[in-house]
């Protein structure tokens, strides 16, 4: 199964993030925009893993979560990834504790290491994604979709758990259940 291990993004952030999604959709009307329930900040992409496989990370998430205390982040502006002329994914940023946020990846990383799992990027850069272009060369409306809201105030949430997830492709696009949530050290 394809796993990844993020942070849930709470109900009503949800809500005013897909309300600036609704004024930004119509500028990139080609793009996949992602759907409310699917908003969510990776930690960790994790791939392909064995059924077998599932209880041992969850465990180490679980582990990995009762170290770091609960934080607060901030979503705050839009960027994008790939060229400017042509960018590929559409995505919110983040403010806040942040230095809380990438010591927790830090720790899940080289916890990871030990399960035989690579970090996907070399440079952690924290966001949620918005939408991604189709077009596998990018799409210059995602640049247009940024540039219509470089401050916009998504809002705070308390960051409180790291969830283990699994992702499966459907007829709707992707969906994404969780198969365990851990809490933060209280």
């Amino acid at each position: 199964m394809r796993t990844f291990i993020a942070v849930d993004i709470p109900e009503p952030l949800r809500q005013r993030v897909m309300d600036q999604v609704e004024r930004l959709r119509r500028a990139a009307p080609t793009a996949r925009w992602v759907a409310p329930d699917a908003l969510h900040l990776t930690l960790a992409f994790l791939g392909e893993v064995a059924d077998a496989q599932v209880p041992a990370i969850s465990a180490l998430v679980g582990e990995v979560a009762a170290r770091h205390a609960p934080f607060e982040l901030h979503c705050r502006g839009t960027g994008t990834f790939g060229p400017l002329e042509r960018p590929r994914v559409l995505w919110m940023a983040l403010t806040g504790d942040n230095a809380s946020l990438h010591r927790l990846h830090a720790d899940l990383e080289g916890r990871l290491r030990t399960l035989g799992f690579s970090p996907e990027f070399e440079v952690f850069e924290p966001h949620i994604t918005l939408a991604r272009a189709r077009n596998p060369r990018g799409d210059a409306d995602l640049e247009k979709c940024a540039a219509l809201a470089p401050d916009a105030d998504f809002g705070a949430w308390p960051v409180g758990a790291v969830g283990l997830f699994v992702s499966q492709n459907g007829p709707d696009g992707m969906r994404y259940t969780a198969l365990a949530r851990h809490p933060l050290k209280l």
